[in-house]
C-alpha cells in the first residue's frame, strides 16, 4: 500500500518558511490577521505571499493564519476574530445576503478589499485505478472534501444534492490528508473549490494519472439555473500534468475581505499596497491573475470604505452595488 509520508513535512515546512500560524496564534494586539485555509491549501500558500508583499509596501504586519477557509473565514472576519480573510464570491455573496448556506442569517458586515485569484471547482480521481470523469459516477463512492464548511464542502454538498448524486460517504480533512487517504484508497475522490493549479492535484498528478469529475454543457445549464450568482468556465488544459482537455465547471473569484468597521486608512493602505505589488504577487503565486480592474466589479458585495477611497482615486470604476451602505 502506497502511502505520501513526506506530504505533512513538506506543508508543515512550508507554513513555518511562510510565517503561518493557527488561528489565535497571534498576541491580540500586536499584529493584524489574514486567515488563510487548511495546510496545503491554495489560500494558504496565497496568504503567505500577500501578507509578505503587502506588509513590505504598507509598513503594516500582517500575520497569515491557518483557518478553515470557506464560510469559517466569513465567519471569523464578520465576528471581527480576524482583521483579513481570504473569500470567495461563491460564498460571500450568501452570507452578505442572508441565502443558501446561512440559512437566512445576513453576515452583511463583510466588505471587500481587492480580487486576487479566480476559483475553479475541482475533483478528481485516480485515472488508472478509479477513472471517476462524471458527475453521477459520484454515486457510491468516497469523498474528501476537504475542511468542514469549506468553499469545495459547500459547493461539493450543494452539486450532489442538486443532481440526487448518493454518495458512500464525506470525508472532511485537510489537503494533505485526503492525498494520503486517496493513495491508499480510503477516498475515491478529492476537491478543492480554489485557484488553479492548486497544491493538491499538482502533488498528485505529478506521481499518478489522475482524471478529473467534469461537468456536461446541460448540468451546467441546470444548475447555473439554480444558483445564478455563479458562472461556469473551464480550468484550461495542461493545467496539470495528466489533463489534456479542458474541465467544464464551476467559476469564482477570490478577494481580500474585511469587516466594516475595521480602520479605514489601515484598509486603504491594504488596498494600495496590494495593487502596487499585483507584478510581484504574480511571480510569488502564479494563479494570482484577477487583481485587474475589470474583476473589481465582479466582487459580489460592497468595498470597504478605505477601499473605496483608493479605488476612486485610482479611477477604477466602482458599481452601485460595491458602493457601502454606510458611503452612501
Amino acid at each position: 500500500m502506497q502511502t505520501l509520508p513526506k506530504l505533512g513535512v513538506l506543508f508543515v515546512i512550508g507554513a513555518l518558511v511562510s510565517g503561518i500560524t493557527p488561528i489565535g496564534g497571534a498576541l491580540a494586539g500586536e499584529r493584524l490577521s489574514l486567515a488563510t485555509g487548511s495546510t496545503g491549501g491554495a489560500w494558504y500558500v496565497l496568504g503567505g505571499a500577500w501578507t509578505q508583499l503587502v506588509n513590505r509596501a504598507s509598513g503594516l504586519e500582517i500575520t497569515p493564519e491557518i483557518s478553515k477557509a470557506g464560510k469559517g473565514n466569513i465567519k471569523l472576519v464578520s465576528a471581527k476574530q480576524s482583521d483579513f480573510a481570504v473569500g470567495s464570491a461563491a460564498v460571500s455573496y450568501e452570507a452578505y445576503h442572508g441565502t443558501g448556506w446561512t440559512k437566512g442569517k445576513k453576515y452583511d458586515n463583510i466588505r471587500a478589499i481587492a480580487p486576487v485569484t479566480p476559483g475553479f471547482f475541482q475533483w478528481w480521481s485516480m485515472r488508472e485505478r478509479d477513472n471517476i470523469t462524471t458527475i453521477p459516477g459520484l454515486k457510491g463512492q468516497t469523498l474528501c472534501l476537504s475542511t468542514r464548511g469549506g468553499d469545495v464542502d459547500v459547493w461539493g454538498r450543494n452539486i450532489l444534492k442538486f443532481f440526487g448524486v448518493e454518495p458512500n460517504r464525506i470525508v472532511n480533512a485537510p489537503h494533505v490528508q485526503c492525498l494520503s487517504m486517496m493513495v491508499d484508497n480510503l477516498v475515491q475522490i478529492h476537491g478543492t473549490f480554489a485557484d488553479a493549479p492548486h497544491p493538491a492535484p499538482t502533488e498528485l498528478s505529478s506521481r499518478f494519472p489522475i482524471a478529473f469529475i467534469a461537468f456536461s454543457e446541460e448540468e451546467m445549464k441546470k444548475f447555473l439555473g439554480e444558483y445564478t450568482h455563479l458562472t461556469g468556465g473551464f480550468i484550461p488544459e495542461n493545467t496539470y500534468k495528466t489533463q489534456d482537455k479542458p474541465v467544464r465547471t464551476l467559476v469564482t473569484l477570490n478577494m481580500i475581505m474585511t469587516y466594516k468597521e475595521m480602520d479605514p486608512d489601515t484598509v486603504y493602505k491594504v488596498t494600495k499596497a496590494t495593487w502596487d505589488t499585483r507584478e510581484a504577487l504574480l511571480k510569488a503565486n502564479k494563479a494570482a491573475t484577477a487583481v485587474k480592474p475589470e474583476n473589481v466589479g465582479r466582487m459580489p458585495i460592497p468595498l470597504h470604505a478605505g477601499a473605496l477611497r483608493y479605488y476612486e482615486e485610482a479611477g477604477i470604476d466602482v458599481l452601485k452595488h460595491l458602493v457601502p451602505p454606510e458611503a452612501q
